[in-house]
């Protein structure tokens, strides 16, 4: 793969130090510092020319550089205002960069409409819109989950994230890992670890392993469903993972105020009023989530 170098940990250093700037563990502020791990984070979104790619966690600009030598277009976003004065002097004269100073979130439940017209304003110029980046830990969570439900018709997302993070966004009903995650990731498309990642391709460490994961949404996923009432019937589920279904539609139709019978309901949906909520299936949640309203 040809193009712009990765930055190295020296030259990350240097930047950051020349910067007066001290990397933010809270903020999940742990800068790729392995070149061939960049250019795979790169190949796996299999960007290209007819592209549009949005970045969150811009960092220092090394990711957006090689990803806009490979897209038609990069639209990327970083919290941190001197990183962003550190970005912005890197990706200077990349044309087809668009920086943005901002916090991708507008609360738990809401990616910022800023950026949403951001993405939309520019979709329509391209053939594809992705999501490629090395997700800053603090909002890896909330932001997916947003993006799965969002507006924006991603073709692909490609990111790195926590290996747990990962391996409940894959879990299978009925494992420790299974959770509300895994429902939004399977009902929305498909996901697939690539490779983990050690801590030692990153600056500074992280104190846990990352993983980069490939997920593939569905573009149909959300036709004549209610999807406010699945993330809150789905989301009660999860709270209450260890009772038994019964109890769990019990519950949540006393408290919508909802006047029904739960044996009937899980009777005529085929599920046994015994099992656990963390046994459900995705389809079973989602099913549940549109009967029970």
């Amino acid at each position: 793969m040809s193009g712009p170098a990765p930055q190295t940990k020296r030259e990350i250093v240097h930047l950051l130090q020349t910067a007066h700037f001290r990397p933010n563990r809270r903020r999940g502020q742990n800068f790729l510092i392995d070149g061939n791990l960049m250019r795979l984070v790169v190949e796996a979104g299999e960007v290209g020319p007819h592209d549009l790619v949005f970045e969150v966690g811009t960092g220092t600009g090394s990711l957006s550089r090689m990803l806009a030598d490979a897209a038609g277009e990069v639209l990327t976003v970083e919290l941190d205002s001197v990183l962003a004065g550190i970005a912005a002097e890197v990706l200077h004269g990349i044309a087809n960069v668009t920086l943005i100073h901002a916090d991708v979130l507008a609360g738990k439940h809401h990616v910022n409409p800023e950026l949403l017209g951001q993405l939309d304003a520019r979709a329509t110029a391209w053939s594809q819109t992705k999501l490629v980046a090395n997700l800053p830990y603090a909002v890896a969570a909330p932001l997916l989950i947003n993006l799965m439900f969002g507006e924006v018709a991603f073709e692909r997302m490609v990111f790195t994230v926590q290996q747990e993070f990962a391996e409940r966004l894959t879990a299978e009903p009925g494992t420790r890992k299974y959770g509300w995650v895994s429902v939004v990731a399977a009902i929305s498309g498909s996901s697939r670890i690539l490779r983990h990642i050690p801590p030692t391709a990153f600056w500074p460490e992280p104190e846990v392993d990352s993983s980069l994961v490939d997920f593939r949404p569905r573009d149909d996923w959300k036709n004549n469903l209610d999807v406010g009432h699945l993330r809150a019937f789905g989301t009660f589920v999860f709270q209450q993972r260890r009772k038994t279904v019964l109890r769990i539609v019990r519950e949540y139709a006393k408290r919508v105020g909802l006047s029904l019978s739960p044996q009937r309901i899980l009777e005529a949906s085929g599920i046994n009023v015994k099992t656990r909520g963390d046994q459900l299936t995705p389809q079973e949640v989602l099913h549940l989530s549109q009967t029970i309203r």
